[in-house]
């Protein structure tokens, strides 16, 4: 797995070996950042299911200011680390070992707003509807912010009255879904 673009452009990072993580497939992680390409820029990006923190670390790669990750597995949150550090990213980088949705709950108590909020959930898992929730009543996303779903084709995207489907791509069996705080 590599880094596509930006100051650590085709840099290789390692992906943790004792879990079955299945990392972004080129193809969908250029379509994601390229629909992001005029807004992550200075970002605050939030990476919610980290796994080897591929999404966050090449939003830094390209510009955004900071990433924080989320994730449950002690080796995930390690293998993040160790690949922030491997491109010079440490300081822009922090780290959350713990679920999606206490993640979200600390976050919105340390008063912490994010730009972009990456959710990669495993495929199938029943996390989409349950983050979703999770977002809904905790008010992390800033009011110009974006939220990007990588998700399976059979993983459903409720409807949730707070956010509005702006977008949304497919690549073979899997959707890119960008949503935006609802207008009130």
């Amino acid at each position: 797995m590599r880094i596509i673009s930006g100051t650590a452009g085709g840099r290789h990072i390692k992906i943790p070996k004792s879990l079955p993580i299945v990392p972004s497939a080129g193809k969908v992680k250029m379509a994601l950042f390229e629909i992001l390409k005029y807004e992550i820029g200075g970002a605050r990006v939030l990476d919610l299911y980290g796994g080897s923190g591929n999404l966050g670390l090449e939003a830094v790669s390209r510009g955004a200011a900071k990433a924080v990750f989320s994730d449950n597995e002690p080796d995930c949150i390690k293998t993040i680390k160790e690949n922030a550090a491997l491109l010079g990213f440490s300081s822009q980088v922090e780290c959350y070992l713990t679920d999606a949705e206490r993640a979200v709950e600390q976050l919105e108590k340390a008063g912490e707003k994010f730009d972009i909020i990456i959710i990669d959930p495993p495929y199938l898992s029943g996390q989409v509807s349950l983050i979703l929730k999770s977002l809904e009543s905790h008010d992390i996303l800033g009011n110009e912010g974006v939220m990007v779903f990588k998700r399976d084709s059979k993983d459903e995207v409720p409807e949730i009255p707070a956010f509005e489907k702006v977008k949304e791509k497919r690549y073979g069996g899997t959707y890119l879904t960008f949503l935006r705080k609802a207008k009130k």
